[in-house]
This record gives C-alpha cells, structure tokens and sequence, in this order.
C-alpha cells in the first residue's frame, strides 16, 4: 500500500523513527559503565575463531602502523576465540587516542582494559599458566563477542548520493577493514618487495524484463608494497577485469561493450615518508573524511564507480584520487590537507547500460542525444581540502571544508530545432564547495555517529523546457544519526536517518524541499563464522522509493568466499531507486 505523505511538512513514520532514535540516544548515555581496575588499556578491533580472519585482522592493522597483541578468550564449552587488540596504554586517553586515530582509518573497536598476562605468567604470581600469544584474563569466564565482530565496514553493502535525483541515499564512507575479497599474501622469500592480492569471478543475471545475463566478470587484484628506507613506503597496485557476457550476448550496444568489456587501471598507488609530526602521500589514494559507519556523506572526496549503480560491494565502487596530502598530529589534535590536481570523476558508463543514469526526459515531439562527457583536468580545475579533529570526552570532532570540481556529473541542456528537433544533453562537472562536520563516540558495545555537511553552487536538472541550460544552481544542508547495536548470538543491526534540505529549493527540480530517508542493516554469523547473512533495506520516507539487498557469505575454505544474493530496487520513475525498477538482479 502506497503512503500518503505531505509535501512539505514532515512525515508521521519520520517522526515516529527520529522519536524511537532520540529515546534510544537518551537511553545509551545514561547507561555508560567505566572500568577502573586496572592500570592498562587497549582497543579491542575484532575476536575470530578463525585464524585467517584474525591473521587478516593483524595484517591490516600492522601496515596501519599501530602495535597489536594477540589475545586468547577461552570460552567454557564454546570454541575458543582469537582476540585482536592495538595497545597497550597505560593511560585511558591514550587507548581514546588510538580508538580515534583507528576509526578515521576504518577500523572499527572499543577501548577495554588490558591485563598482561605474559609478564604475569612470567613472574608465576597469575594462573601459573603460560600461552604463546598471552591469555585471557580470565580463562574461566564467559565473554561477550557480540562486540567484537568483525568490522562492519567489511560487510556494509553501499549507496550512493546523486544530488539531481534524489537528495540521500545510504553510501560507503569509511575504509574497510578488509577489502571485498580475502587479500592473500603471497610467499615473497628472496624478493625486495611483498605481494598480495586477490582473484573475484562474478556473474549476475536480470531478472526484470527483459530478462538477460548482465554479469560475467573476472577481477585480478595486485599490490606490491616496500619499504624503501625509515619512514618511507612504497605501494603499487591495479585492477584488471574482463567480463564476458559483452562477447556472450548481443544485449548492449558497441559503446557500451568498449566502456566494460576490458578494464585496467591503477587503485592505491603511493609512496608515504614523515617529517617531524607530519606524515606525507602523495599518489593515488582513498581520502577518508565520513565517520558514519557505510555512508558517503561526509566522505565528499572520493570518486565512485556508479556503471553497475550500487550493486557491487563497497572495494569495487569507491575510486582512488591522484592527491597530494599531509597529515599533522599532535596529542589528540589532527590536522589534514589534500590537493588532488588531477580530478577521478564518478564513472557512469555509456547510454545504452543497465545502470546509465539518464536526465530528466525530452518534451514531446523531440529527440534526445547524449554527448559525450566532459571533465575538466586543468590546473585550474584542482580540488583542495583541509579537515581538522580533536578527540574530547570520548568523543571524536572534526570539521572540514572541501573546494573541487563536482565528481558526479550534472546533465547540462541545449535544444536544437533543424533538421529535426532534439533535445541534446551533456555530463559536465562544475566547481562546489562544501563545509561540514562529523562526530563519534563509543558507549559501551554502541557506536553513535553523526555527520551534517552543507554543499552550495551544485547544480541540479529542472522539470521546465523554458529554461536555457536545463540546470539550476541548488545550496542544501544533509545531516544523518546512526547507531549501530551488538545483538545476542553475534548478530549486530545499523539504524540511520538521514535527511536533505534545500534552503533555495527550485519547485522545478526533483527532489522536494525536504527530503527524508532511513535505513536498516542486519547481520549474524552462523556454523562457527563460516555463514554469514545480510539483509539492508533503504527507504525514502517522502516518496515510494526503495532498495532491498539480501545476500550470503560463505567462507567455506581457507582463502576462499562464496556469495549468493539479490538486489531489488523500486520506485516512481525518477526516483533514486525507482529509475532502475527494470534491473533488478
């Protein structure tokens, strides 16, 4: 049954959720708990039964350059669990500190208190036991994992925010803690630099009509890391890609097979050295500015692979940028600045695609034509960014201002009367500026975030044929909340509502002047982590206008993941989803 919602005023179910929100912030804060029994603290970053998970864990947080311990939780009865944790510290601001530091590289954990058990069982005063790797405190007590799952970000299913359709949608912001596909590092004996990597084969079939195979991709990724001297790093890695069904079916145009069919190109590539307080990187890589859990509100840097839409996993969306960027740290304070003279834009493929995402429609009586894009590389066209953080009370701020030239692509309009009347759109990227601001904060087991960013000069397609250009320019305000909720049995839900206002709001344009959004992720593990299931579900709440993703993880081997789900979207015609309501997979 399709709600009836206002047009401006807002909507009863986003009353109702941002209430339930509200009533759950209010009862997190008043149930802190602090620990004080002991003199050291660590950050608590994922508990595994299995030993290539954790080893992956480590791996991740070694080239982060943070020290880690390997601890062992016994469990009376379950199978025991490999504990993964940055530290120790011997002052809860410093164990705060790292917390923050490991959030903005995308790791998510918890501060908790740390015996050493290693210089215990040394001494003979603690258990009179001895395990290689320590032990945990208290080998006889019964644990609570459902904090320390895996990282979320790994699983997080994405989204992304095309601003002259509809104003929010759900996005990957963070950095994951591992990438899509397990990264295996190969046996380097005798060489002078490390490698790691991973293969995917994919293969997706639309089941909308017409129906057809959409999907038949094979992926080899390749990193080669070294250490070129104190404090200086070298990383190397690409992607290359075929998918076959271009050369299986005749289904998609010429300059569609050109665009997909065969695809090669450089991901993280970069050298890092420090000076004094000051780490430097310079090549291509992810600028990580959202501190929202899976969301690309904050995270206004990034590029996006949008040619399959927002099918395809987190790693396999989010682009790399040619930047220059130096970080500053002092204490709890952190300063970032990027150039990125060279712009990646969003790749939104060629008309023709499942997924190209085409402008308003022509009036009646005239053709369309799509030019090719344009993106501006000038120096002129450079993007510059500064961002600072401070960690206060637990809590982590940060506030930044971003100057580029748009990544998404805007469908300019130009009208062409003889010989036949056509209506002629072009992608092109303009200049922006955006300013905002991110917060997070622990509460036990819980993670609360928030992120309010305010764009202005974007451009935006409008409904009416009088006017010149088909655009105008639109200012808006996004803010969202989340929370994300450990559940029993190692199950976890993220909740977030988010929201766009236009404080110039053109009546012509799409999107209304306020618009609203929500979104729900679960997940569990089952048959000692080896099942992992996933449903996430995004709704606006001021049209019909949705998303529906269900899928599982199988890590049936050592080195190995299977992957079976569907992806369903729906919707009015130019709605976010709706647009692509014949493409469902």
């Amino acid at each position: 049954m399709k709600p009836s919602f206002s047009r401006n005023r807002f909507p009863s179910s986003s009353t109702s959720l941002l209430s339930l929100i509200s009533a759950f912030f209010i009862f997190i804060s008043a149930w802190i708990a602090h620990e004080q029994c002991f003199a050291s603290f660590a950050v608590q970053v994922g508990a595994f039964q299995s030993s290539f998970l954790a080893s992956e864990r480590v791996n991740h947080i070694n080239k982060s350059g943070f020290p880690t311990i390997i601890e062992k939780i016994v469990r009376p009865g379950k199978p025991s669990l490999t504990a993964i944790l940055v530290g120790p510290y011997d002052q809860l601001r410093d164990a705060a500190s790292a917390h923050a530091a490991l959030v903005r590289s995308g790791v998510n954990g918890f501060v908790r208190v740390y015996r050493n058990s290693s210089e215990t069982a040394r001494d003979g005063k603690r258990d009179g036991k001895k395990e290689s790797g320590g032990t945990s405190a208290h080998p006889d007590e019964s644990v609570d994992t459902a904090a320390t799952l895996r990282d979320y970000n790994t699983a997080q299913s994405t989204f992304s925010l095309i601003p002259h359709v509809l104003p929010v949608a759900a996005a990957p912001g963070s950095e994951p803690a591992q990438a899509t596909a397990p990264q295996t590092k190969l046996e380097t004996t005798g060489l002078p630099f490390s490698i790691s990597g991973h293969l995917q084969t994919a293969a997706a079939y639309t089941v909308a009509s017409p129906d057809h195979w959409s999907k038949l991709k094979n992926t080899l990724a390749l990193a080669l890391e070294r250490e070129l001297a104190t404090d200086i790093n070298l990383k190397i890695s690409g992607r290359f890609s075929y998918d076959g069904v271009y050369d299986f079916t005749n289904f998609y145009p010429d300059r569609v097979k050109r665009d997909q069919r065969i695809d090669g190109f450089f991901h993280e590539t970069y050298v890092d050295f420090g000076v004094h307080d000051w780490t430097i990187r310079l090549g291509r890589q992810h600028v990580t500015w959202g501190e929202v859990v899976g969301l690309f509100f904050a995270d206004v840097v990034s590029a996006k692979d949008l040619r399959e839409f927002l099918i395809p996993e987190f790693d396999y969306i989010r682009i790399p940028q040619w930047a220059a960027r130096a970080e500053y740290f002092q204490g709890d304070f952190k300063a970032e600045l990027v150039w990125i003279p060279y712009t990646t834009y969003d790749r939104i493929g060629k008309p023709g695609s499942d997924f190209y995402p085409f402008p308003v429609a022509p009036p009646p009586g005239f053709a369309a034509k799509i030019r090719r894009e344009r993106t501006p590389h000038k120096l002129s066209d450079s993007s510059f960014g500064l961002r600072t953080s401070y960690l206060i009370s637990g809590w982590d701020l940060a506030a930044f201002y971003y100057g580029s030239t748009d990544a998404t692509a805007t469908f300019f309009r130009s009208v062409i009367l003889a010989p036949v009347p056509t209506v002629s759109f072009r992608p092109d990227h303009k200049r922006i500026h955006q300013a905002g601001l991110t917060a997070s904060k622990d509460v036990g087991s819980f993670v609360l975030k928030g992120e309010a960013i305010y764009t202005w000069d974007r451009y935006f397609n409008v409904t009416r044929a009088d006017d010149a250009d088909g655009v105008v320019r639109q200012n808006f305000l996004d803010y969202i909340v989340g929370a994300e909720i450990p559940l029993p049995m190692e199950s976890r839900i993220n909740l977030q509502f988010f929201q766009r206002w236009f404080t110039n709001h053109d009546r012509d344009i799409v999107p209304r002047r306020v618009e609203s959004g929500a979104s729900l992720f679960a997940s569990t593990k089952l048959f000692n982590e080896k099942v992992e299931p996933e449903l996430l579900l995004v709704h606006s709440l001021n049209q019909l206008d949705w998303m529906a993703r269900f899928k599982i993880n199988w890590y049936f081997a050592q080195n190995w993941r299977l992957v079976a789900g569907t992806a369903f979207l729906g919707g009015k015609q130019f709605g976010l989803f709706g647009r692509f309501d014949k493409q469902d997979r």
